[in-house]
Order: C-alpha cells, then structure tokens, then sequence
C-alpha cells in the first residue's frame, strides 16, 4: 500500500501571485489537493503531457506536476507547512523505527501513477 499526503493550505480568494496570504493548513489526499492550491500552466495545446514531458521540466525550485495530462505549478511552501509535515514525519518515522511495517518518504519524491499523472506529495508512506 501507498499512501501519499499533502500538507495543504485552502485560501478562499488566494491567487498564484500570493497564495500564502490567510491559509489555514489541513491534511489530505494529494487527489484533492491540486484542485485548491495549484496552478494550471496555460498555453499548452489539448495534446496531453506525459512522464517524458514532466522529466524535461525546469529544477526552479516549484513544483511540477502532470494531472491527467496537464501541467500544475505551486510555490515552495509556507513556514506553517513545513513545520506540520516536520511533525508528521517525524511521528510516521519514530514509529516505524520501533514497527517494521513500512518506510516513509519526504519530497520531493516523484510518484507515477501512470504516463499522464504524475505527482510530487509532500509525504509517501510504502508499507511492506
């Protein structure tokens, strides 16, 4: 099993040029979190970008994801956010260090679904 988190923050009016403002931070299934945080990349044709397009993205310090096909931005995130997925791994790894029943990994950590999904969670739990 794998389960992969996001720590993610829900701005109710938040835009691209400043999505830190007034976040409250929850946790979730990374399947609903680029729908409230992200950044749809315009200007790409109906053509569907695949893992070979993801590969060939910029190292600029964003996040890169390919979600049926297109392509999501989001910033680096918040203090706040860092802070809480520290927490958790740290809590997820002291665990597993005493129950050897899985490994838990911190992104980025790219995960492939399939050719046309393509995501980096914050946190990857693999169990055994």
């Amino acid at each position: 099993m794998i389960v992969a988190l996001e720590a993610y923050s829900v701005a109710s009016n938040a835009s691209y040029a400043s999505p830190r403002a007034a976040w409250g931070t929850e946790l979730a299934l990374h399947s609903t979190w680029h729908n409230s945080c992200s950044t749809a990349v315009p200007g790409h044709s109906s053509t569907k970008l695949t893992y070979a397009d993801y590969i060939r993205f910029p190292d600029d310090g964003l996040r890169h994801e390919i979600i049926e096909g297109k392509h999501y931005v989001t910033p680096s995130p918040a203090t706040r956010h860092q802070r809480i997925l520290g927490n958790l791994y740290h809590s997820l790894r002291n665990y597993l260090d005493t129950h050897a029943v899985g490994e838990v990994f911190l992104s980025p950590y790219d995960v492939v679904l399939s050719d046309i999904n393509v995501f980096v969670p914050d946190l990857i739990y693999v169990s055994n």
